[in-house]
């Protein structure tokens, strides 16, 4: 699952209040500089003055997000648009806190699609358990109840009530059964093969045909939530915000749309702090958390820059990078490789398909100056090899294949331009004079000032490149019906990390497989791989790791060098290391784990 969707929305208001507020301190600074490739925190030289880690209560989290909050039920909208739920709501599993760089450092956090099953935490199920592949027991928690405070309709229908096995038993069949909703519609082999019961000893086990494992196991413990059947009932749906009602950590009290949701402190939340000086604390510990929807990237760095909002995450040195040099200002920062990259598929299943010929797509990657993308594009501040893996942080550092590690002939794929050699392979394949090409991308500046870099390099070997740059509506909707011909390239984004077991970036009819690949080693090594999903990880991504090589090799889509993110905050945000997701998509969930330092912050911005 990933994000593909750019909302051109406008937000006057909040675009105004933002500014009026930031617009002192709207300076140039020295520029961006080139970056090391190694996740490192640091911390600016300051003189700021020693502050206690010991919890703390209150103060209220300030947190951007650049898209408007369109879905509050996953059964509307896809879980990963349903912001609000991540705060409001319980999943059966999340992200294990105490694995992550607040505790035992295996997981950083820091990738949205991250999904390890041996790296969750029990959430509304204190614990699982797996007898065979096909099968999961969810042991549901007893003593968790729906939220009753601040009064609301829904809340009072509901009355605080326990969660009950029938609760969920309910809701995972409603998102098996309801026409349109995520799982029914992406996965209807699982939704319809799916068996759903309550056992005994609060246990609920849900059961798939052997194929449709893989999905169950990846998206049904960490990317669904759980509501109360007598709200959905009475209302159809919570897609009103009025009508939320969850067991998580906040309770959204207010929504304007375009603009802000304002969530409130849940004062019966089940969560203790799991690891650190606050191990055993009462979850949250911040009284509240406001969500301000800021679309405009410069807009919301301006905020960040003088303490409007407490930590910003998810972009590149480009737009971050003169807040994250000035080291006037105290920002500890963090990076990570977006797990999502950029590549250009095409139609490797067309015999009339020039990209068809391995030798035509390795003559491709020869003829580009993929090095000049990196150097000078993105500063050096980018990586060259992120298909079909980027370079991960610690969860999946099994799995990435470093291009220095890579024998000497896919190695040299990368180290372009070559055009003698490329000439050549283009000569072997039938086409000594070259062919006629087009890209389909998205009409911003980055992609077509990328694929304008491209085009000179092509034509250096005779194929001749179009830019076929569309609006976003017409470029999504190009790529999802995979409707491109044989001889267009599209320039889009495969599957995060968090799916590699399912390999649906290189296999069977999926929108991520955009070169359309159907390779015997892939099956097989796919076969292999189901033997051990939700079982044993490591042997999982030992399959995965082995198979990169060959996958390179064969240049089955044009890598695009992709430029590392960076997530800030400002020191005021203790028990923070940066964490933009703990677990799968679970944006906004290290909320609850953090403090606020209301003295250092006050210190620090009069405020």
């Amino acid at each position: 699952m990933k994000r593909t969707i750019w909302m051109v929305i406008t937000c006057l208001t909040m675009v105004a209040l933002v500014l009026a507020a930031c617009s002192p301190a709207a300076t140039t600074t020295t520029p961006a500089t080139t970056s090391t490739t190694t996740s490192t925190t640091t911390t600016t030289t300051t003189t700021t003055p020693p502050v206690s880690d010991k919890p703390q209560y209150g103060g209220t989290a300030i947190l951007p997000i650049a898209y408007d909050i369109l879905y509050f039920d996953d059964t509307v909208g896809a879980n990963v648009y349903c912001y609000s739920t991540r705060l409001t709501n319980d999943e059966l599993l999340q992200g294990d806190w105490a694995k992550g760089p607040a505790g035992t450092g295996e997981s950083g956090w820091m990738l949205a699609g991250t999904n390890r099953i041996d790296q969750k935490a029990g959430a509304l199920a204190e614990s699982w358990e797996i007898p065979q592949a096909g099968t999961i027991i969810f042991h549901i928690r007893k003593g968790v109840h729906w939220q009753d405070t601040p009064p609301s309709d829904a809340r009072r229908l509901v009355g605080g009530r326990e969660v009950t096995t029938a609760d969920v038993v309910f809701c995972l069949n409603r998102a098996f059964t309801t026409k349109g909703s995520y799982f029914n519609a992406a996965y209807p082999g699982m939704s319809k093969g799916a068996v759903v019961t309550a056992g005994a000893d609060n246990t609920v086990t849900v059961t798939v045909p052997g194929s449709e494992w893989v999905n169950l196991i990846t998206l049904v413990p960490d990317f669904f939530n759980i509501y109360p059947p007598e709200v959905i009932n009475k209302y159809g749906n919570i897609q009103d915000w009025r009508n939320s009602v969850g067991t998580g950590p906040f309770v959204l009290t207010d929504f304007i749309s375009n603009s802000s949701a304002t969530f409130v402190r849940n004062p019966n939340y089940w969560e203790k702090n799991p690891v650190g000086s606050g191990k055993g604390d009462q979850l949250p510990y911040v009284d509240g958390v406001r969500l301000l929807v800021v679309i405009d990237i410069a807009t919301m760095v301006s905020a960040f820059r003088v303490g409007k909002i407490d930590t910003l995450a998810g972009y590149p040195l480009s737009n971050v990078g003169q807040v994250l040099n000035d080291r006037t200002l105290p920002i500890l920062s963090t990076k990570y490789m977006y797990d999502s990259p950029w590549v250009m598929g095409m139609r490797t299943d067309m015999a009339e398909s020039p990209f068809s010929k391995k030798e035509v797509r390795q003559a491709v990657m020869l003829a580009l100056n993929l090095s000049a993308v990196k150097d000078q594009y993105y500063m050096g501040d980018s990586e060259l090899v992120t298909w079909p893996i980027t370079p991960p942080t610690a969860e999946y550092k099994d799995l990435y294949f470093p291009l220095a590690q890579l024998p000497a002939n896919v190695q040299a794929l990368y180290k372009g331009p070559d055009v003698a050699k490329a000439k050549d392979l283009l000569i072997k394949a039938g086409y000594p004079l070259g062919f006629d090409a087009n890209v389909i991308c998205y009409n911003t500046a980055t992609q077509i000032d990328i694929m304008s870099m491209f085009q000179a390099d092509l034509a250096k070997v005779g194929i001749k490149l179009t830019i076929d740059a569309k609006d976003v509506a017409t470029w999504t909707a190009r790529f999802s019906a995979r409707n491109y011909g044989a001889n267009d390239f599209m320039y889009m984004q495969p599957s995060g990390i968090g799916t590699y077991q399912k390999m649906i970036n290189m296999r069977a009819s999926s929108i991520y497989n955009v070169s359309y690949i159907n390779d015997p080693e892939v099956e097989k090594a796919y076969t292999e791989m189901q033997k051990y999903v939700g079982i044993d990880e490591v042997k999982c991504m030992k399959i995965s790791h082995d198979l990169m090589p060959y996958l390179l090799e064969q240049a089955y889509v044009i890598t695009v060098p992709s430029a590392y993110s960076y997530s800030m905050w400002w020191p005021w945000v203790k028990n923070y290391h940066g964490e933009y997701s703990v677990g799968y998509y679970d944006f906004f969930l290290s909320s609850k784990y953090t403090w606020r330092d209301q003295a250092l912050k006050k210190k620090l911005t009069g405020q």
